[in-house]
Formats: C-alpha cells, sequence, structure tokens
C-alpha cells in the first residue's frame, strides 16, 4: 500500500490521473453528445431519452461519480501546473529552450478553468430545470432557451469553442502519457487528438447554433 501510496502522490502518479481522469470524462462527452443529438429527431425522441434519464437509479450514482472525476481533474491537473511552475523558477532566456508550444498546450490552465466555470453553471441550471421526479418536457425547455436567447446561444458556442481547446491538447498529452510516445506515431496522435476536438466542438456547437437559427418557434 506504502508504494501505491507513493506512486500516486508522485509527479509521474498525478500526472497519470490528470490522463486517466481526463480520458474518462472525454468517454462522458462522447456519451453526452449521443443522447443529445435525439434533439435532432423531435420532441417525443429527446424526451423519451430524457424520461429514460429520469427512471434509471443509476442517474444520481452517475451525477456524483462524474462529479468527483471532475474535481480530481481540475484538482490535480492545477497542483501539477503549480509544481511544473515552481521548479522552473526562472523564465526561459530561450523562446526556443521551450519545446514545441501550441495556442492550445499553452491556454490550457485558462480553457480548462473557462470550461470548469461553465460546467458548474451548465449542471447547476440542469439539476434545477431537470428534476428526476419531475415532469414537463426538456425539449420545450432546451429549444425555447437557445431559440428565444442569442446571448446564450453565444455564451455556450463559446464554452464550447474553450474545451474544443482544452481538449486539442489535452487528448494528446493524456495519451502520451500513457505510453504512447514515439516518433513514429507522434502525427497519428496529433490528428486524433485534432480530429477528436474538432468533433465534440462541432457537435455540441450545433445543438444551439440549429435551433436559434433554423429551428421554427419554440413549441
Amino acid at each position: 500500500m506504502n508504494w501505491f501510496l507513493r506512486t500516486i502522490v508522485s509527479s509521474i502518479g498525478k500526472k497519470v490521473i490528470v490522463a486517466v481522469s481526463g480520458l474518462l470524462l472525454c468517454g462522458f462527452l462522447i456519451t453526452h453528445l449521443l443522447g443529445n443529438l435525439f434533439l435532432y429527431f423531435g420532441q417525443e425522441a429527446f424526451d423519451g431519452y430524457a424520461r429514460l434519464l429520469r427512471s434509471s437509479s443509476l442517474l444520481l450514482p452517475a451525477e456524483i461519480f462524474l462529479a468527483t472525476l471532475f474535481l480530481v481533474h481540475i484538482a490535480t491537473a492545477l497542483r501539477v501546473t503549480f509544481e511544473n511552475l515552481g521548479s522552473r523558477p526562472l523564465k526561459y532566456q530561450v523562446k526556443g529552450s521551450r519545446g514545441a508550444q501550441t495556442v492550445f498546450s499553452t491556454t490550457m490552465v485558462v480553457t480548462g478553468l473557462a470550461t470548469a466555470t461553465f460546467t458548474i453553471i451548465h449542471l447547476i441550471n440542469f439539476r434545477l430545470e431537470f428534476q428526476p421526479s419531475g415532469g414537463g418536457s426538456l425539449y420545450e425547455l432546451v429549444v425555447r432557451s437557445f431559440r428565444e436567447s442569442f446571448f446564450l446561444t453565444l455564451i455556450y458556442v463559446v464554452a464550447i469553442i474553450m474545451l474544443g481547446f482544452h481538449l486539442s491538447h489535452g487528448f494528446q498529452s493524456a495519451i502520451r502519457t500513457l505510453g504512447v510516445r514515439h516518433p513514429r506515431f507522434d502525427a497519428f496522435v496529433n490528428w486524433i487528438g485534432y480530429a477528436f476536438a474538432a468533433l465534440i466542438t462541432a457537435g455540441f456547437c450545433s445543438f444551439p447554433l440549429y435551433i436559434h437559427f433554423f429551428l421554427g418557434e419554440a413549441p
């Protein structure tokens, strides 16, 4: 047990925790995106999906697990970031010595905190409106919210773009942390990371844009 505790509190152990928790959250994003696709099939399909979630005894345990996973990911990632900054008290004197950096890698903290803030607000609103024992139409709520408010649509799209930035580097970093690190695979890992981020971004942005600009009046 002592070796296990020493491992998870080590620098490598914390990076593995960030990687694993991040990939699990990526799995949730895929599931959430697939569920939201029911919006394109109309009110009956989406509300049927919502009723299925409402009636599931796994809803509350899943929410608790996701909240815990989310907090662990954020807390551990911030700790790794601060420790890395602390190990480099002096600024790099040569720009090239920083290695291959991109706008995605250099904004990870900013995009991560922005995504966390949006997610917390989004989940609070979701829980207030979507009670497991409640009735009503979730489809009507979603459609009315985006149809009537350009500001809400804009905020949602901007937040998802920030998430896409975070995923672009985070997904690649997680894969490499877990051992896929070889010059032969670098280009492929990069491509997968960008493709995944683009898919998630386009998928989630499509819902508010479709509802606000193309769907008829809210029911």
